[in-house]
């Protein structure tokens, strides 16, 4: 999960589903609907919310990064390391994430963590790629002419 779901999910839902409703909505309602979608694929309410923000997240640094698959792909995995990690030091034997989220003191300080560091990683990230390509995100929230 930590590589092969970024790749795919970040070809689908930014590559392909993102970029046809930016063709026909525009740069905003496009990262809303394609976040949407994104949440109503995990299939649970627990981990819809936080994918709806992190694919609004993941899709800004899709336009912001020109359109780069393999920018937001390598967010996406750092993401999901992050993710991973938690589940490491949850040192759950069996896996319940409703016990992790509700349940556990120790989840807070390891999620806020991971949450701050997948910010700032994001936030370098999108300054690192926009100087290396000098991207003006100027006509960013405009709906493409055709």
């Amino acid at each position: 999960s930590v590589v092969l779901a970024p790749i795919l999910e970040e070809i689908i839902f930014r590559g392909y589903i993102f970029r046809g409703l930016e063709r026909y909505y525009g740069s905003v309602w496009g990262i809303v609907i394609s976040s949407f979608l994104f949440a109503f694929v995990h299939m649970s309410l627990v981990q819809s919310v936080p994918a709806f923000f992190a694919s609004l997240i993941l899709t800004l640094v899709y336009v912001l990064s020109r359109y780069s698959l393999s920018t937001v792909i390598f967010v996406h995995a750092m993401n999901n390391l992050f993710a991973f990690y938690q589940l490491y030091l949850s040192e759950n034997e069996r896996f319940d994430l409703d016990k992790l989220l509700f349940e556990t003191q120790k989840f807070d300080l390891i999620y806020t963590i991971s949450v701050v560091l997948f910010v700032v990683t994001t936030g370098l990230l999108i300054l690192f790629v926009s100087r290396l390509k000098g991207y003006k995100c100027q006509n960013m929230f405009q709906k493409e002419k055709k």
